[in-house]
């Protein structure tokens, strides 16, 4: 293990520097920020926004012409407030329109990224340096919540490709250096969790980091198999990716005996909140303008579920103005006793996945099957819902780009590489994504146990 001072004042830094990125003198900027006044963040706010709508106006055809044909002036929008004028921006805008959303003066480099697919429809965007160091900064502040800071042994139990290329092997020495340990979420046999243990036993990480229901997993195979590692987790797991749902957090506590935490956000929009110790949802207010909306496009009262609507006041290569998230929140008035002045929500209600199955019992997170399908072009819907260990069927809703033999055979190969090669995998293709008889958006079933 690198010593923490070397990988927290060296190898950190230059890791940054070299991605082009001032993750770290932004991050002290937001650790001074989280004290203001309200009305002294509303101020920092406003001033953020009147330069991205300057900025998206003159830069970015879309929101240009979008505005101009509504009637819109953008120099009256002055005030968080004044959103309420601009129209929604929709997943279904943003892939039709997605390079006239791209700022036609960006400068340097910008990174094509997509959403998992939870939502069934797997959504491709833009991002550039700007937008990535608001996100690392707001991390690495929430992480100081817990006494944390760069450097610190860390282990990520995370997503990878079946495939690893030269460049993941690069980024795992890299992330040797600052003493950071990758973890394939998408490999939970209990072979391979028994690994995973004997690692985090070695490493005796201060922290975790993983999907909400991956940590669930791990501790009931902590619990089953493997108590010697209760604390071995020194601090606090952070859950992400997808709700945490209230059974699991308190069998993760249970189990690993360290505290819990949830990120809340969202790949396109950028992290939107994080809990603090004193389990409150704080926003990222510097970056994000959230705004929760009734059914008739109103702001919801305190308290009162909404859509969740986000502005990301970081995001220049492609503005992210007025996006519907999809998830349901609400807004939570007061003051946290953790000493933040932040503003915060209620826990908010996002994605969820299921768990699938191998032949042999193993579970598999539907995360890793919604990253697979992603990647499969022309793909604009999908369910997959696994009938038997051995048989999966795949709904599809396709675009003019998608090559039904191309299309079919990567679907296949993928799930076939996660479940086993004797997997069954039928497809089915429908003009619209057949509604699941719950009513629920769920786009990765075990519908084993109903079968």
């Amino acid at each position: 293990m690198i010593p923490g001072f070397l990988a927290r004042h060296v190898f950190y830094p230059a890791q940054e520097a070299l991605c082009g990125r001032d993750s770290i003198p932004y991050w002290k900027q937001l650790e001074q920020s989280q004290f203001l006044d309200p009305d002294q963040t509303i101020d920092l706010q406003n001033a953020k926004l009147r330069r991205l709508i300057r900025h998206a106006d003159e830069h970015c055809p879309f929101y240009h012409e979008q505005w101009r044909d509504a009637g819109i002036d953008p120099t009256q929008v002055n005030h968080i407030h004044d959103l309420r004028r601009l129209p929604i921006l929709t997943k279904d805008e943003i892939r039709t329109h997605r390079e006239r959303l791209l700022a036609q003066n960006h400068r340097g480099k910008i990174i094509q990224s997509c959403t998992s697919g939870s939502s069934g429809s797997p959504l491709i965007f833009y991002v550039d340096r700007r937008r990535e160091r608001s996100d690392i900064a707001a991390r690495l502040r929430a992480h100081r919540w817990f006494g944390l800071a760069p450097g610190d042994p860390a282990v990520y139990l995370w997503g990878s490709r079946i495939e690893l290329d030269h460049h993941d092997r690069l980024k795992a020495i890299r992330d040797w250096l600052i003493n950071e340990r990758l973890l394939d979420a998408f490999q939970l046999s209990d072979s391979q969790l028994h690994r995973y243990a004997d690692v985090i036993f070695r490493t005796q990480p201060l922290w975790l980091y993983s999907y909400a229901g991956t940590l669930w997993r791990f501790a009931r195979f902590v619990r089953e198999h493997r108590p010697e590692l209760k604390g071995t987790i020194r601090r606090v797991a952070f859950a992400t990716g997808e709700q945490l749902l209230p059974h699991w957090r308190s069998e993760i506590i249970a189990a690993l005996e360290c505290s819990v935490a949830e990120e809340y956000g969202c790949r396109e929009g950028g992290l939107v909140a994080h809990e603090c110790p004193e389990e409150s949802y704080h926003l990222s207010a510097e970056n994000i303008v959230l705004e929760i909306l009734d059914e008739h496009d109103q702001p919801a009262p305190p308290d009162q579920p909404g859509r969740v609507v986000i502005t990301n006041l970081e995001a220049y290569a492609m503005p992210f103005i007025r996006y519907d998230t999809g998830d349901i929140a609400a807004m939570k008035e007061g003051l946290c006793g953790c000493g933040l002045t932040l503003p915060m929500i209620h826990r908010p209600t996002g994605r969820t996945f299921e768990f699938l199955e191998t032949h042999d019992g193993t579970l598999i997170t539907g995360v890793s099957i919604s990253r697979d399908l992603k990647e499969v072009e022309g793909l604009a819907h999908y369910r997959v819902v696994q009938e038997t260990r051995s048989r999966v069927r795949v709904a599809l809703v396709t675009d003019s780009r998608y090559v039904v033999s191309t299309g079919e055979a990567v679907i296949r190969q993928r799930i076939q590489a996660r479940l086993g090669p004797a997997t069954q995998v039928l497809m089915e293709y429908f003009d619209e994504l057949p509604p699941h008889p719950s009513g629920k958006y769920r786009y990765v079933i075990n519908a084993i146990q109903s079968s």
